[in-house]
């Protein structure tokens, strides 16, 4: 897709592992990320994975140079043809009604 002085990105949360590439990436520091750890024990062995909480990006520092999209191995962030709102915000809502800890 060509990019557009108002193109936009969106976040597929799904496809998300927290890595956080995204975010060192930046060059203007635009993108925060938050995320839990959660261990579960798979035989003898303790498995842990990062779980997205909460992604935002800040349209009034972004230079829209895409690196964040470029790096990401898991295509977790796409162009799209939307305007921006100011400030775009996901958050996780958990499954049982909890908060994160």
């Amino acid at each position: 897709m060509a990019v557009t002085p108002r193109a936009s990105l969106d976040l597929i949360a799904d496809n998300c592992t927290s890595c956080m590439l995204c975010i060192r990436a930046c060059p203007v520091w635009c993108m925060e990320l938050d995320a839990h750890l959660e261990v579960r024990q798979e035989g003898a062995r303790k498995r842990s994975t990062l779980h997205l909480d909460r992604f935002r990006i800040d349209y009034r520092t972004c230079m829209m140079c895409g690196l964040c999209v470029d790096i990401c191995p898991f295509d977790a962030l796409e162009w799209s043809a939307e305007a921006p709102e100011p400030v775009f915000e996901w958050t996780a809502v958990p499954q049982d009604g909890e908060p994160h800890a």
